[in-house]
């Protein structure tokens, strides 16, 4: 239907019901009557986004009205690439809204299985998704009236509207708490995605963190989960990391939101943070070694594969005494040690924490597309070996980078 499709995405400035055209037999039939004109697996459409102008809010609605009157099976979306110069469309060298993409197939997702309505998600007044957060985050953010949410008592259908739980998730927790009462570890094991859930629900009347429940806040966790994915990709290239080197990390959560280093230590924040990186080096089977604040003398949290020879001291990291990033780190390592000292491959500096002490020599730093995760500076280095004989000396080009 590549006809349509081009007829579909271009010149939609008014009205959705009146710019669409549509060849005659694609009107006559849904394909559910004898004679239908569908083939019987159903039809399909494609829109382009970001070719012209029309907001999320148009497309949602003209998909919201292809899928109630037209009966189609499935619209996908597909991130204009810029390949020809024309005055009507992105310059080459645009890059694709690939992110706003996503957004719409997620949005797409709960026209289809969740029961929501294309002006529920977005509006006229709003009309675009926050690229930040998932477009049933962003309705939830809208409708704070509805939340926080009981688990243990709440109905199959409110449940469907909390983020971080789907069908087969919902259907699990009205089955199992008919037997028990649910805690957040009983919802995690059924399917729950906590990182977006935890914001909208309670167990047994408690939330599982003291956080508020602002846009402006979840927002700041799904940005900094995606600045350190972005940081932790460019230093990996930039270091030439591979598997078994070691990056240690030392992360402010405190300059993170804004405020003075140890005034203000976040968990949430850092286990977004641990998590975009983590799923960079995770991968890589790079380590991720996190530094401690001054409490513990800045002692290393890292797995014990890393450093199978080290010496081992005792502690465990906690939120007020460690560091927060150092306790998400301890918590999601599966067989988390302490040590007082470390070499590492490269550095991350986030806020302000001064790894160097834990860099091995020589170090070098390393320039970023971005300086801040957050509102915290961000500093990072790589390694190289120390350069020893004078002019005569030869040298491993593959150290000279």
């Amino acid at each position: 239907m590549s006809d349509n499709t081009s007829q579909m995405g271009n010149g939609m400035s008014g009205g959705v019901e009146s710019k669409i055209t549509l060849p005659s037999h694609f009107l006559q039939t849904t394909g559910k009557r004898e004679g239908a004109q569908f083939v019987p697996a159903g039809q399909s459409t494609q829109m382009i986004i970001g070719a012209s102008g029309e907001s999320d809010f148009h497309l949602l609605s003209l998909t919201q009205r292809l899928y109630q009157q037209y009966d189609l099976k499935r619209v996908f979306y597909s991130a204009y690439v810029p390949l020809n110069d024309d005055p009507e469309l992105p310059v080459i060298g645009t890059a694709p809204p690939l992110l706003r993409e996503h957004r719409l197939y997620q949005a797409d997702w709960l026209l289809r299985y969740y029961g929501f309505q294309a002006d529920e998600l977005l509006s006229s007044e709003r009309p675009n998704f926050n690229t930040f957060i998932d477009p049933k985050c962003d309705w939830a953010l809208r409708h704070l009236e509805y939340f926080p949410v009981e688990i243990n008592q709440a109905s199959y259908e409110h449940l469907l509207r909390v983020p971080g739980i789907g069908n087969k998730s919902a259907g699990r927790i009205v089955r199992a708490r008919r037997q028990a009462a649910l805690d957040f570890e009983d919802i995690k094991k059924m399917g729950v995605v906590l990182k977006r859930a935890v914001y909208f629900i309670t167990c047994r009347g408690k939330m599982k963190y003291h956080t508020p429940i602002e846009e402006d806040f979840i927002t700041l966790h799904e940005q900094v989960r995606q600045e350190a994915a972005n940081a932790a990709a460019q230093l990996a290239e930039a270091a030439h990391l591979h598997k078994g080197q070691i990056v240690v990390v030392g992360c402010s959560t405190s300059e993170v939101v804004g405020k003075k280093v140890g005034s203000w230590s976040t968990p949430e924040i850092a286990n977004a943070i641990f998590e975009g990186l983590h799923s960079v080096f995770g991968p890589m089977g790079v380590y991720i070694a996190a530094q401690c604040c001054e409490h513990l003398n800045r002692a290393i949290i890292v797995e014990h594969d890393a450093v199978p020879n080290g010496e081992i001291v005792n502690v465990v990291p906690q939120p007020k005494a460690g560091s927060s990033f150092a306790t998400a780190a301890y918590q999601a390592f599966e067989h988390p040690v302490a040590l007082e000292e470390i070499r590492a491959d490269a550095g991350l500096d986030i806020g302000g924490t001064l790894i160097g002490m834990h860099l091995r020599r020589v170090a070098v730093p390393v320039r970023l597309s971005m300086d801040h995760i957050g509102q915290a500076i961000l500093l990072c280095a790589r390694t190289r070996p120390p350069f020893i004989g004078g002019s005569r000396a030869v040298y491993s080009q593959e150290e000279v980078r």
